[in-house]
């Protein structure tokens, strides 16, 4: 297999961006001892590969991406298409991040940074989901309150079919000025506006505006 994998891939790019970082540097891409730590670490996320994802696999295909020595590249698997890799320090390691991604003929990666033992990117993502909570849990939020507003137009309104045909039993709720009230009162709970009680008093009450209503 790694004959057939190293006849698949082009390290001349590689090659390019190891001499970058030796002439602008003066270090080596990877870490130079057998170990890993003290060693700035980054994420490789794999979007489009023809090539089965192994630790030895993927520290082939990154030196292909940026030089240096696939086993001093320490490439450790984290999940499904995402692999922790090591480089020599920490300028290396932006060099190697403002590259963003590489595109080759087998293979699509992306580089993320690596903080406080977990890759940058997850903690992006763990800041969306929370907006994201927070944008739902507003939009809940007014869509409880509309509910309740909603609730109360209709009670109100249904106090006053009450109130109305109690006051006048032979009243018309097809009254243009029956309709407007009943119209008018709920109108006014879903717009937020307080419903005055007095209204309701003055529909109860007033025998010479409930007179109006009645059937001739």
């Amino acid at each position: 297999m790694a004959a057939d994998l190293l006849s698949r891939l082009d390290f001349l790019p590689g090659e390019s961006f190891q001499e970058d970082v030796r002439r602008r540097l003066g270090k080596s891409v990877h870490h130079p001892s057998s170990s890993p730590d003290g060693s700035f670490f980054l994420l490789a996320t794999f979007h489009r590969y023809t090539i089965r994802l192994t630790e030895d696999s993927v520290a082939l295909m990154l030196q292909s991406c940026f030089g240096g020595s696939a086993p001093g590249l320490h490439v450790t698997f984290q999940s499904d298409r995402h692999f922790r890799f090591s480089v020599s320090c920490k300028a290396v390691g932006f060099m190697v991040y403002n590259l963003c991604h590489f595109i080759g003929s087998c293979f699509d990666v992306y580089f993320h940074l690596w903080s406080n033992g977990a890759p940058r990117w997850e903690r992006k993502k763990l800041l969306w989901e929370q907006e994201q909570e927070r944008e739902w849990t507003r939009v809940q939020s007014r869509h409880e309150k509309n509910t309740i507003v909603l609730l109360q137009s209709l009670f109100v309104m249904f106090v006053l079919h009450l109130l109305w045909f109690r006051a006048l039993p032979n009243a018309s709720i097809n009254h243009p000025q029956c309709l407007i009230l009943f119209v008018l009162a709920p109108l006014l709970c879903l717009l937020q506006f307080q419903f005055p009680q007095s209204l309701v008093d003055f529909v109860k009450n007033s025998e010479e505006h409930l007179n109006i209503c009645h059937i001739r």
